[in-house]
């Protein structure tokens, strides 16, 4: 009987090694995947190619159904849609959609992370009453909106779409926000 208890519990202790082997390996790619895509952007000066080449790296890489780009206008209270892509790395060109919002605009997750300087992560839109619906993306099952700032200062928001629930995990945010960091930081610059 001790024997057999044995060759069981080493079994699990087997399957357990290899499930936090895959979940290293997925950070890890994660990481690699958010330091390739500051370092491509880092040296962006122009604006709109910076975004366009963030949201398509972004989208690709993470396997999103979109990620979008607003910035916040001069009046500081306006989000202003600069450009998105999906994981194929086709940009959008929304047509049904307003290119600007208030950030005080209810409901809206976008305007929500904006308005309170905090990442917002819903795994299920169709269980949020700020989940705002996007006509021309039906798909979207879960959203996570990172406000781009430095410091206190916003400078716009990175909005992440995905086609499943519970995209989103405690790694991703620590990725994905730090990757909205450098974002700023290259929106500054540029």
């Amino acid at each position: 009987i001790n024997v057999l208890k044995r060759r069981q519990v080493e079994k699990e202790l087997i399957k357990h090694r290899d499930h936090l082997e895959e979940l290293v390996a997925e950070r890890t790619r994660d990481l690699r995947v958010a330091a390739d895509v500051s370092k491509q952007i880092a040296t962006v000066l122009d604006i709109d190619t910076l975004l366009q080449k963030v949201v398509v790296l972004t989208a690709q890489n993470f396997d999103l159904y979109t990620a979008l780009v607003f910035l916040l206008k001069e009046d500081n209270q306006t989000l202003a849609y600069m450009t998105g892509a999906d994981s194929s790395g086709q940009i959008y060109a929304f047509e049904a959609e307003p290119r600007e919002m208030s950030i005080h605009t209810r409901p809206s997750l976008i305007a929500r992370a904006a308005r309170n300087l905090e990442v917002v992560c819903v795994n299920d839109v169709t269980q949020s009453p700020d989940y705002w619906h996007w006509s021309e993306l039906p798909e979207t099952k879960s959203e996570l909106v990172i406000p781009m700032r430095l410091g206190h200062q916003l400078l716009g928001v990175f909005d992440l779409q995905a086609e499943q629930l519970n995209r989103s995990n405690d790694q991703d945010l620590r990725v994905l926000t730090a990757l909205a960091y450098q974002i700023a930081i290259s929106v500054r610059n540029a």
